[in-house]
């Protein structure tokens, strides 16, 4: 039985020893935290203009990501691609009634492709895009021991021995890194061309081609990312 409390300040709620998670009252002006392996799925409702009424209470549940990850998506893609492929093209056809509705008179056809749908989604997707806690979590699981290692050696520095300068040091390059990662959890996401070149260095110095399902997703979209950023990370 679904349980939707009047109390939305506990918002960082877990799944419960029954394997249940409960719907909670949700409050547009209470931030819900970001917490790694879960998602947040938001009921809301708007109030008919007729009758003034509601036609369900604006709540949220919190649940997990282990059951629809991107790797079960890649083992089941046979099974998928039909559902895909109906997908995407509706995805199309509204960028084609799109244009027909400011007038176009034809579509070029060799303007039709998988990627200018891609493209498409990216801009508009919010729901689903993976957040900052899930970015750091992939990092952490990852990258940072590799990376450690890595820059350490780079900057001849013997674990064992080094100074706390050194280890100071070593720790923020590898900060400065997650905390770039970790944007790419906004669409509106830009570096310069050099920090796009060192993010996608680091990943394919980690992993092999193909290796990281993530891993080939930000490559592809570090690849597109215009050059605005600011800060310029050391370079491997």
């Amino acid at each position: 039985m679904n349980n939707i409390t009047s109390n939305s300040t506990n918002l960082n709620t877990d799944i419960s020893e029954n394997g249940l998670t409960y719907f909670k009252a949700y409050d547009s002006q209470l931030a819900i935290p970001e917490v790694a392996g879960s998602r947040v799925v938001k009921c809301l409702y708007k109030t008919d203009t007729k009758t003034g009424k509601k036609a369900g209470t604006n709540s949220y549940i919190r649940i997990p990501t282990s059951h629809l990850s991107e790797q079960l998506i890649a083992d089941k893609i046979a099974e998928l691609a039909p559902h895909v492929l109906s997908f995407l093209r509706l995805e199309e056809d509204k960028s084609i009634k799109e244009l027909h509705k400011k007038g176009a008179l034809n579509i070029h056809i060799a303007a039709l492709s998988l990627d200018k749908i891609i493209e498409s989604l990216e801009e508009s997707s919010v729901s689903g895009r993976m957040t900052s806690a899930d970015i750091e979590k992939w990092f952490d699981d990852y990258l940072v021991s590799n990376l450690a290692d890595l820059f350490a050696t780079k900057m001849n520095i013997n674990a064992e021995v080094a100074s706390e300068l050194e280890l100071e040091k070593l720790h923020m390059i590898l900060d400065a890194y997650k905390k770039k990662f970790a944007s790419l959890a906004s669409p509106k996401a830009s570096f310069i061309p050099d920090d796009c070149s060192a993010l996608i260095k680091v990943i394919r110095t980690v992993f092999t081609e193909g290796e990281n399902i993530i891993g080939n997703r930000f490559i592809a979209r570090l690849e597109k990312i215009a050059a605005k950023g600011n800060d310029t990370l050391m370079s491997l």
